[in-house]
């Protein structure tokens, strides 16, 4: 089982799609009972190994393997199961064709705007999902819940501050393609709510030091002039946002 599920990993990405197609065919019963079994292959994994301290989860082939198979099965139920009607799609993606405040904002300054900040990422699509042309949030009735794939085990077990630098160095363009390291983060229907939540902190926080970061070069390259734009920055406690915001918020006004 350990070696089917590397080989499947290895497949090339369109015949792992028309795996996931032929998949989709099978039975509800059939589809869980292979779910179910790939899951427990994984449980078995995480709870009897022993890693030695400078390995990971991400080490391990046998549960990489067994998660890339969890995805085929995972899109195979999507695909298979009750999706928006392509009507619905179009009407949802002509309403939020629009332009945003930023654009509008920035289209209307009168500085010009040379510094651009290249580390943001655009909206992360998984290449299966590509090109198996479908989205996870437009199924309303997958053929096995969503809940069947996610795997408290290895959510318990995941170190989630080192898989987040895997996350970010397959982000990256340019490492992609080196990227070696397998992250669970792009894997996110094997992860418990908590686990994600974590994910999202850390990818926050980074997000928070490259703002700040991108607004102290801003204002070395204009000679320290205030930009513009109208934005207002407030320090803000976490523990007391709503006081804090208040306060900030009346003396700026004043």
């Amino acid at each position: 089982m350990p070696q089917f599920c590397k080989t499947v990993g290895l497949l090339p990405l369109n015949v792992q799609a028309q795996l996931a197609r032929v998949w989709s065919a099978y039975t509800r019963d059939r589809l869980k009972q292979m779910v179910s079994c790939v899951q427990q292959l994984i449980t078995v994994r995480v709870v009897t190994s022993h890693w030695p301290q400078s390995a990971q989860l991400h080490d391990d082939e046998c549960i990489t393997g067994a998660a890339q198979l969890l995805k085929i099965l995972y899109y195979a139920s999507v695909v298979g199961g009750r999706r928006d009607s392509a009507l619905v799609l179009a009407a949802e993606a002509t309403s939020s064709d629009h332009i945003t405040l930023r654009d509008l904002l920035e289209a209307d300054s009168t500085i010009e705007r040379t510094f651009e900040r290249k580390d943001r990422p655009s909206r992360w699509v998984d290449p299966l999902a590509r090109e198996l042309t479908v989205q996870a949030v437009d199924c309303r009735e997958p053929l096995v819940a969503f809940e069947e794939f996610v795997n408290e085990s290895l959510s318990d077990a995941i170190e989630m501050d080192k898989d987040y630098t895997h996350y970010r160095a397959a982000m990256i363009p340019e490492a992609a393609q080196a990227a070696s390291k397998f992250s669970f983060m792009l894997h996110p229907f094997l992860l418990t709510t908590a686990v994600k939540n974590l994910g999202l902190f850390y990818d926050n926080r980074i997000r928070m030091i490259s703002e700040r970061r991108a607004s102290v070069l801003q204002n070395i390259y204009d000679g320290g002039q205030a930009m513009s734009l109208p934005y207002l920055r407030l320090h803000i406690q976490r523990d007391q946002i709503v006081n804090d915001a208040l306060v900030n918020v009346r003396k700026y006004s004043m």
